[in-house]
């Protein structure tokens, strides 16, 4: 009996210890639970999750789109709880924007090429509401190449097979209208027009005219190209050139050839960027061009200071001041110079 009480007392004890033992890693697991909860909350303090925060806009101030192309652009901002999004400014016809996720996005339309500024506002509740002023810009990647579709002229047509090669290039998508009337295409819907037409031919007249045409796309921000040629053979289409300038506002020039003899010809800094040009001298023909650009500038020079072509650029027309016309008499030169092309095409 004595040892069948021994036993039992020490079962017992050992029933106690154990449970003892487990009862204390009880409670150390729940201290150490305890202890990493109250860690979590104090990170999360740290890292502002359960504190009110005023928002602050991180994304950038600027995007664009393209003209029928889709697009997206989303607006973040930090804060807590999580701001949610206003704009406040007109939108380019296609283009919504989300509040709750401040996404911009959609396909803009038809003629909404242009520059909208935005204001952005987020807010969460807790003041001050964070603003951004906002540029989004609707461009086009179509570049429209007007030809009259002569397959005699070598020059015209190798032009025309080099500026489509620097605009596929870039990025871009050439678009011929190769002997049909431009008044069928939405100038409005391209980020640049080439009149390249190797001829003689005068821009022609009328409310659906070339001339009314490319000043109604300068007048709209558009960037415009004209090819001329030597005043001997060209007289008639650089006159009407040189009076589309003058309706422009782009001051008085007078077209002649450069007789000084082959002259050499070096492209001024403003396209002798981002490829260099090197400079061209004339062999089989004069040169058709000027010294006087008007508001213009000279894109290039030889040393006397006669051009053969010239730049207007943004607030130099008076009558089109949100567009850009570039004029080039010398289309051997441009035949030859094609970084000159590349230069003209990247244009922003």
């Amino acid at each position: 009996m004595l040892y069948a009480d021994s036993y039992k007392s020490v079962a017992v004890h050992l029933i106690s210890s154990r449970e003892d033992i487990m009862n204390m890693h009880r409670g150390r697991y729940r201290f150490f639970r305890w202890l990493l909860l109250v860690l979590a909350i104090m990170q999360l303090i740290a890292c502002g999750k359960l504190t009110h925060s005023a928002p602050n806009i991180t994304s950038a101030d600027n995007a664009t789109f393209y003209i029928n192309i889709p697009g997206s652009f989303t607006i973040t901002a930090t804060g807590y709880p999580n701001p949610a999004f206003t704009v406040t400014g007109t939108l380019p016809s296609g283009v919504t924007f989300d509040s709750s996720s401040g996404t911009l996005s959609g396909m803009p339309a038809s003629g909404s090429i242009g520059v909208y500024p935005l204001t952005i506002t987020a807010s969460n509740g807790t003041s001050p509401d964070a603003t951004q002023n906002f540029t989004l810009t609707v461009t086009s990647k179509q570049v429209l190449i007007v030809s009259d579709g002569s397959t005699t002229d070598p020059v015209e047509s190798s032009v025309i097979a080099a500026l489509s090669t620097i605009v596929t290039n870039e990025g871009f998508t050439p678009v011929l209208a190769v002997g049909t009337d431009i008044a069928a295409y939405s100038l409005g819907d391209y980020r640049q027009v080439w009149d390249v037409q190797d001829n003689n031919t005068v821009l022609t007249s009328g409310t659906s005219g070339e001339i009314s045409l490319y000043t109604n796309y300068l007048l709209n921000g558009g960037t415009l190209v004209l090819l001329g040629g030597n005043e001997t053979s060209y007289s008639t289409r650089n006159g009407s050139i040189v009076s589309l300038i003058g309706s422009l506002g782009g001051g008085s020039v007078t077209v002649t050839d450069d007789s000084s003899g082959n002259p050499q010809t070096v492209v001024l800094s403003t396209f002798n960027q981002p490829f260099t040009v090197s400079p061209i001298t004339f062999t089989a023909y004069f040169a058709g061009g000027t010294s006087n650009p008007g508001t213009g500038a000279l894109i290039t020079e030889d040393s006397t200071g006669f051009g053969t072509a010239i730049f207007y650029d943004r607030s130099t027309l008076s009558s089109a001041v949100a567009g850009r016309l570039l004029v080039v008499f010398a289309i051997d030169f441009f035949e030859s110079a094609q970084n000159l092309t590349y230069n003209m095409v990247v244009l922003p």
